[in-house]
């Protein structure tokens, strides 16, 4: 999206991490035209993954429909747009719109959280208290907050309320200095701005060890979303998810 403004620094991280990840040269991304990425995790389910980024655009695909989809964008010289897609999947529909954002400010965010809770950073190989907050939450939330303790985050902070916590935040490093950013607010202690404040502390965390704070969720989780912008996060790009019937 040529139009945001986020910082020429920011700009070269998310192309050196975006080049590696569909494998293709730092020069494309300003470039018309569509580059092409297998995903073997694909391969089963009849799923089109489409991100527009700075110009050019990406398509991760499984190898069923990746040879139609070279076909018909000329080898990737020609860049792919929706009346193409539908004219070649007839069954095509949107599945899916994932935003992604960047926290593109040098400033630390402000930090408000509710009265009678508190904030603390925690140590990631502390499972206790991560196990029981995990325990009063769906499997379906965490598998959506991609909240693991085998495999913890850089860098977690929790929200407590009477000695038990109740909203977790974090951040996973990413190469070339992007953290990921995620959030779990417990069903019982939503709507009142904890999200906002788990999330401002975990970013001011990230910023503070030298890392860019990044922050993707669904177009349908309005709340993920709303937190961003609260924030401070500015959308940068969106990933399109198109089903069709093989």
């Amino acid at each position: 999206m040529n139009d945001r403004k986020i910082s020429k620094k920011i700009e070269d991280v998310i192309i050196k991490n975006r080049s590696k990840f569909y494998n293709c040269s730092e020069d494309v991304f300003f470039k018309p035209g569509t580059n092409f990425r297998y995903s073997e995790g694909l391969d089963k389910e009849p799923l089109i993954y489409i991100t527009e980024l700075f110009g050019h655009t990406f398509i991760s695909s499984g190898k069923d429909s990746l040879p139609l989809l070279k076909d018909i964008s000329n080898d990737g010289s020609i860049t792919l747009n929706y009346d193409q897609l539908k004219k070649n999947f007839p069954n095509l529909r949107l599945d899916e719109v994932y935003p992604h954002y960047i926290y593109n400010k040098k400033s630390f965010p402000e930090i408000h959280i509710a009265e009678g809770y508190e904030i603390r950073k925690m140590d990631p190989s502390d499972h206790p208290p991560l196990q029981v907050f995990l325990d009063s939450c769906t499997e379906e939330d965490i598998e959506d907050a991609l909240i693991m303790l085998d495999d913890p985050d850089e860098e977690i902070h929790m929200v407590y309320k009477d000695g038990v916590p109740v909203v977790y935040a974090g951040y996973r490093l990413w190469e070339n200095g992007l953290g990921d950013t995620g959030i779990l607010v417990h069903k019982e202690h939503r709507k009142k701005g904890l999200g906002v404040a788990a999330v401002s502390s975990v970013t001011r965390g990230c910023m503070e060890n030298g890392h860019f704070p990044f922050y993707r969720t669904s177009r349908e989780n309005k709340g993920s979303s709303s937190i961003a912008l609260k924030v401070g996060y500015e959308l940068v790009w969106e990933t399109l998810v198109y089903k069709f019937d093989k």
